[in-house]
């Protein structure tokens, strides 16, 4: 069972990794480490499918001063440099519904916008849906969680492009 700021972290983290696709162009395979002793943080660490080689991280910060909201921020891992910021958002009017917005962070201009969705018929399975805002519709990265290993399985998140 997943506390309820992990739970509400989970779709910023799928959207700032989701909004990574354009800078890789290999699949990506996505697992959460805690860091730190006395004040753990939550990172995402980005890896290359195939080869392991870690080429991203997402951290989870708050930002605002007197209404703070929650932030995924995207870096490098070579660099340091940072890539996008991942907000949380939402779309529709009578049906609202919980969407995560990823900004560019040189120019701070939106250029994802990621939703949860249902893939399958017979066995429907819940995964994040990231596509580019740039009106590109027919490209679009999904990320869904899959067990790995088998004497100590862990969920990992893949991302790859369809």
């Amino acid at each position: 069972m997943h506390c309820p700021k992990c739970k509400h972290d989970s779709l910023l983290i799928k959207g700032a990794v989701g909004s990574l696709r354009d800078k890789y162009p290999f699949p990506l395979e996505t697992s959460i480490e805690q860091r730190g002793l006395i004040f753990t943080d939550k990172v995402a660490v980005v890896r290359n499918k195939r080869t392991g080689e870690v080429v991203a991280e997402v951290t989870m910060g708050d930002e605002g001063f007197i209404f703070t909201e929650r932030v995924a921020i995207a870096r490098a891992k070579d660099s340091g440099e940072k890539i996008s910021k991942t907000r949380e958002g939402t779309a529709g009017f009578l049906l609202p519904e919980r969407m995560a917005d990823s900004y560019d962070a040189d120019t701070g201009e939106r250029t994802y916008l990621t939703k949860m969705v249902d893939k399958g018929i017979i066995f429907p399975e819940r995964v994040a849906e990231t596509r580019r805002t740039d009106g590109d519709e027919k490209q679009k990265t999904v990320t869904s969680i899959k067990d790995k290993g088998i004497i100590f399985p862990r969920k990992i998140a893949e991302t790859d492009k369809e």
